[in-house]
């Protein structure tokens, strides 16, 4: 009897702990219950990035988000004290990412990554945020077309471009156009396709689909004033492409409001 409810207690004590990581129980709970103590002289840190603050295999640590290092760790060489809580710490003055210190714990779970030494550094005003996009939308050349992102924002924007000055000078640098450069535009054919197979080209619509295509030949034609050489050159495509349509589809004679 005495063993089975031995068996029994252990069971439940196993079923409470995965209950507890299934309810999402904070680390600091769970790890209370199997904690060991940090050597002599180091402490467990608990942390957040600094803005701007990547990956070393690349990408933006989340903001706002708390880490703790695997074991535990110096700061200067010296064990961590409430003293460093609030100050910037890193690996190095130029690490990629840079952390603030929230709070020291005496000891780690059992999972333990060797120790690390921290120095104290600063939030770097250069921290990556990532590449320089443009994008062709912005309402004129003199908005901020140039947009700074991890991650391409839109799949219209443009680039990227390695620093904000190489994107400003294609952004926003109007450029006349000279043609349209098919060959400068790798999805072209995959536009021309998607763009021919549009319901306005077999609407019973007697309007269309001249309604539409001087729609896009005013809009395009409004834009290419106002955009860099790459995006130029797309309007340009799709303008001429636009008016082949136009005189295959007879529209200058078309009672089409937009023609």
């Amino acid at each position: 009897m005495k063993r089975k409810l031995k068996t029994l207690t252990e069971q439940f004590t196993d079923a409470r702990t995965n209950y507890n990581r299934v309810l999402g129980r904070s680390d600091k709970q769970l790890m209370n219950e199997q904690m060991i103590p940090c050597p002599p002289g180091e402490m467990r840190l608990r942390m957040t990035p600094c803005p701007g603050s990547t990956y070393t295999t690349g990408g933006l640590i989340p903001p706002g988000s708390t880490w703790y290092t695997g074991g535990c760790a110096t700061i200067d060489g010296q064990q961590p004290t409430q003293a460093n809580v609030g100050n910037i710490f890193g690996l190095s003055q130029t690490a990629l990412h840079k952390w603030e210190l929230l709070e020291i714990l005496p000891s780690y779970n059992q999972i333990q990554n060797p120790s690390q030494q921290f120095v104290t550094s600063t939030c770097n005003s250069t921290q990556p945020q990532g590449d320089w996009w443009c994008d062709p939308n912005a309402p004129n050349p003199s908005a901020n077309m140039c947009v700074q992102s991890v991650n391409q924002p839109q799949s219209y924007f443009t680039g990227p471009y390695p620093t904000q000055s190489d994107c400003e000078q294609v952004c926003t640098n109007p450029t006349p156009t000279t043609g349209c450069d098919q060959s400068a535009w790798s999805n072209y054919s995959n536009w021309e396709s998607t763009f021919t197979s549009l319901p306005n080209f077999t609407s019973s619509n007697p309007n269309q689909p001249c309604q539409f295509l001087c729609q896009r030949e005013t809009q395009w034609s409004n834009q290419i004033q106002n955009v860099g050489p790459n995006w130029a050159n797309q309007l340009q495509c799709k303008l001429d492409k636009v008016q082949d349509l136009m005189q295959t589809h007879n529209c200058a004679s078309s009672n089409a409001p937009a023609c």
